[in-house]
């Protein structure tokens, strides 16, 4: 599967409200949301506004969009644009990676992304440079290294490894086979191997008790409990869904952990940055109120005469 189909999949199935990183509650986290709205104070209507690698909109759902005339937004994933365009019809979409836009150079007078542009390597930041015109300005919020967010995508992934190594799901599948199929010798062999990792990841659940693992785990244990209140094919249906959820799942958190930003590696695109004309950068933590460690990196830059 491709990352823009991978991509694909989770917004049409698993990001019911459009973004990405969510409060306990699943909302949009309102630092966020009031991080942009004070980006937006200083633009014009009539400004020229893309947002790189969009996803279904964040950003532009965190201000009054309507006030705004020439919302542009590029992303990978078709399902987020046709989203996007749902809520905010204004906004002109198309489909691409931020490494290798369409657009002319000078296009834009304010280029931004929210937890995006990182995906398409350096090499994003670098077209982000070039797309935009002279008097325009840079902002983004980038993933950040062993911050907040890429802690718990770790923790996340090693939840996801661990039915993925132990088989955890298909041996409930088997399982729930013997079941049906009144074996009774299979049964007592596939319980015998299941016995032996349901603590483990059990132990795993204790300690993180949100998230896919939990929800895996949960869910299997309830379907092998209470099997005789269950249609066999709609339990083996969820079992076989949830997993090419985890396959899917351990895709997209790899991608996500690969593209945060050590501050070694940002100070070194900084430095590219200069050399290709962004004049006035800043790079700082971007710490949420309720976390002590960074959730993303804010970097800003403005383009040379």
């Amino acid at each position: 599967m491709s990352q823009s189909e991978n991509w694909s999949d989770y917004w049409e199935y698993e990001s019911s409200k459009g973004e990405v990183f969510v409060d306990k509650l699943g909302n949009k986290h309102p630092e966020l949301a009031e991080f942009w709205k004070q980006i937006f104070n200083d633009f014009q209507p009539t400004d020229r506004i893309i947002d790189l690698a969009s996803g279904a909109g964040s950003i532009f759902h965190s201000v009054s969009h309507q006030t705004y005339l020439n919302l542009y937004a590029v992303d990978i994933s078709n399902v987020a644009l046709v989203r996007l365009q749902e809520d905010i019809p204004q906004a002109q979409v198309q489909i691409g990676s931020c490494d290798n836009l369409s657009f002319s150079d000078s296009s834009f007078e304010h280029v931004l992304s929210q937890f995006g542009i990182e995906y398409s390597t350096e090499d994003g930041f670098y077209e982000a440079l070039r797309i935009m015109t002279l008097k325009g300005d840079f902002v983004a919020l980038v993933h950040y290294k062993n911050g907040y967010i890429d802690d718990r995508n770790a923790t996340e992934l090693e939840g996801v490894d661990l039915l993925i190594d132990s088989s955890f799901v298909d041996l409930s599948k088997k399982i729930a086979n013997s079941f049906n199929n009144k074996d009774t010798t299979r049964t007592q062999t596939y319980f015998k191997e299941f016995s032996a990792i349901e603590p483990i990841v059990h132990a795993y659940c204790v300690k993180h008790s949100s998230g896919m693992t939990a929800h895996c785990y949960n869910g299997c244990k309830r379907l092998l409990q209470e099997y005789a209140k269950y249609n066999h094919a709609d339990v083996i249906e969820w079992f076989e869904n949830m997993h090419q959820e985890l396959q899917q799942a351990q895709v997209r958190l790899l991608n996500m952990r690969s593209v945060a930003f050590s501050k070694d590696r940002m100070s070194k695109m900084v430095d590219a940055l200069v050399k290709k004309g962004a004049k006035e950068l800043s790079v700082e933590p971007f710490v949420l109120g309720q976390h002590d460690k960074p959730v993303a990196w804010i970097l800003k830059f403005k383009k040379e005469n």
